[in-house]
């Protein structure tokens, strides 16, 4: 080799060098597998898992990133400052602070006791029972994992856990600790499917243009039983998105609306205020799926926003989407409708009114228009009423720190952008869905919408570079929501490694099963199956039952 090629050579290998260690490592973790029994070969499987995992696989700059959030996720219990956060309820606050104070960071001397104290809290929980108050104020006793499945908790010793794989432990856990590792992954998903099988109904939380259509499909097709209303929203509960400003938009037509011109009608009915009120509704009906596309429940009064919540009587689940990418659907899927809807009203010169006002629309024009869709859309999902209508402009670091902790209570936080296959063995394991994600139909997104129905201008590049400069908070809460993901992939794959399934009705995961067998996974039961709809119903609270609950399982 010439002299002149070492320094090429030097800077290859040191840019490769960290990669190199990381495929060895997962060599030896291999060959480990190929000698030895398959309980021996499930031991590993945390450490298989992070050696993939693209937590550990990262940049500098994404590194810096991943830690930082990794800090937030585990002192979150701790620190939390929502006012209806479910989790606190059973100990999760005391819990966080009584280990991070012993164990501020874990390392090899304290890792076991650690895991230890960790193992009892989920045991803890698994075996224990709460009180809980229904509106007619009489009591009930409910097991403790079929209410809530801990999805903060689990993200908080995960986050620990992957810190300090990160910094102490040079990304290599001391071989002994392996059957304790997968202790604790079984007892997190133990506890997960367990109160997912017992709420057995989810209330999805649609963030608009975030792949919330194709996730109503897939309900269909794993034979979830949901309200017969465009997007699976509840009559009544007022869910539906509110994407445009009435008033202006009527000022453009001469008093004619659109049907998501509802920017401004903030408070929802009596019916849709409560969870009781809402979970009333479902169970009656015998619902397993539904959706809400507008923003949290509560937070109604100026200012409240840390009074949001979701609702702890369903199974919630979220799908986030790279916020410029949700933008720019969301707008072209606005300018289509609308020209649609101007050229059938008036087919003589509609079409010329549309490009005349949209062709040369500035920021300002669509800030007035689409408040909330053109300012950090996502994180006004998780403020509730009021703060889902704060002015253009206000979101600030409080509203992101309250959607932060708002979102880590959801069961599964699921990235659009991690792609169809990635998606569909989380849905799987997490809900017990055979029927895949990446076989629904394609929904009619904004860019199809354009091909079919063709457009008369696209939007100017600097208005729309001016606009992705407005999504700065979405874009730090997306950065975050990625660890989020990311760690919740880590411990469903792990969870399968070590040969854990989803408990779903007989026959359920059987090849070629239809909807009637797959009853929608692990909600396999239903709102009015689960164990409150059962305890509703015996204390004569439910008006009407639509279909008796299944039987349970035979054993």
């Amino acid at each position: 080799m010439s002299g002149s090629s070492w320094p090429h050579f030097i800077n290859i290998w040191a840019m490769d060098n960290n990669l190199f260690k990381y495929k060895c490592q997962l060599l030896q973790i291999l060959i480990i597998l190929c000698f030895t029994s398959p309980s021996l070969q499930q031991q590993f499987a945390l450490t298989e898992a992070l050696l993939t995992s693209p937590l550990v696989n990262t940049t500098n700059d994404q590194k810096l990133n991943i830690l930082h959030n990794l800090q937030i996720i585990s002192q979150a219990p701790c620190q939390i400052r929502l006012l209806n956060a479910s989790e606190l309820l059973y100990g999760a606050s005391q819990f966080c602070r009584e280990l991070l104070g012993q164990f501020p960071t874990l390392n090899e001397s304290n890792i076991e006791l650690w895991l230890q104290k960790s193992l009892g809290f989920l045991a803890d929980h698994a075996k224990g029972s709460k009180s809980i108050t229904l509106p007619t104020n009489q009591s009930l006793i409910v097991p403790s994992a079929h209410l809530s499945g801990l999805p903060m908790v689990r993200r908080s010793l995960l986050a620990q856990l992957v810190y300090g794989w990160l910094t102490s432990f040079q990304r290599q856990l001391p071989a002994r600790l392996e059957p304790l590792l997968a202790q604790l992954i079984s007892q997190m998903y133990g506890i997960h499917c367990s109160s997912v099988i017992h709420r057995g109904v989810m209330q999805y939380h649609h963030i608009s243009k975030s792949g919330g259509t194709a996730w109503n499909e897939v309900a269909r097709a794993n034979g979830c039983v949901f309200p017969a209303n465009m997007g699976n929203h509840v009559r009544g509960f007022s869910d539906e998105c509110r994407w445009l400003n009435p008033k202006v938009y009527g000022n453009m037509t001469g008093g004619k609306l659109i049907l998501w011109a509802r920017w401004g009608q903030f408070r929802r009915p009596a019916l849709g205020q409560s969870c009781w009120s809402r979970f009333f509704k479902v169970a009656e009906a015998g619902m397993s799926y539904i959706s809400n596309e507008y923003t949290l429940i509560g937070g109604r009064e100026e200012g409240n926003f840390l009074g949001a919540h979701n609702c702890p009587q369903f199974v919630n689940v979220v799908t986030l989407r790279h916020p410029r990418r949700r933008l720019e659907s969301a707008l072209r899927f606005i300018q289509v409708y609308i020209r649609g809807y101007w050229k059938r009203d008036d087919p003589q010169n509609g079409a010329a009114r549309y490009k005349q006002r949209f062709c040369n629309a500035t920021a300002d024009l669509w800030r007035a228009l689409a408040p909330a869709v053109v300012d950090n859309y996502i994180v006004r999902s998780f403020l509730g009423e009021s703060g889902f209508h704060t002015p253009t402009g206000l979101i600030n670091d409080t509203h992101l720190e309250a959607a932060r902790d708002q979102l880590l209570q959801f069961d599964l936080v699921l990235n659009l952008e991690a792609g169809r296959e990635e998606n569909d063995w989380v849905v799987q394991q997490g809900l017990g869905w055979p029927a895949a994600w990446s076989k629904a139909n394609r929904t009619l997104n904004g860019s199809l919408l354009y091909q079919l129905f063709g457009h008369e201008c696209d939007m100017r590049p600097e208005v729309l570079e001016e606009l992705h400069g407005s999504q700065e908070y979405d874009i730090r809460l997306y950065r975050f929501a990625w660890v989020v993901n990311q760690l919740d992939a880590l411990w469903l794959s792990t969870s399968r490694a070590l040969g854990l399934r989803p408990e779903t009705a007989p026959g359920a995961m059987d090849p070629g099963a239809g909807q009637q067998a797959l009853r929608c996974g692990l909600l396999w039961q239903g709102s009015n199956g689960s164990t409150l709809g059962r305890a509703l119903d015996s204390m004569g609270l439910l008006r009407k039952v639509v279909q008796p609950p299944p039987p349970l399982p035979r054993v």
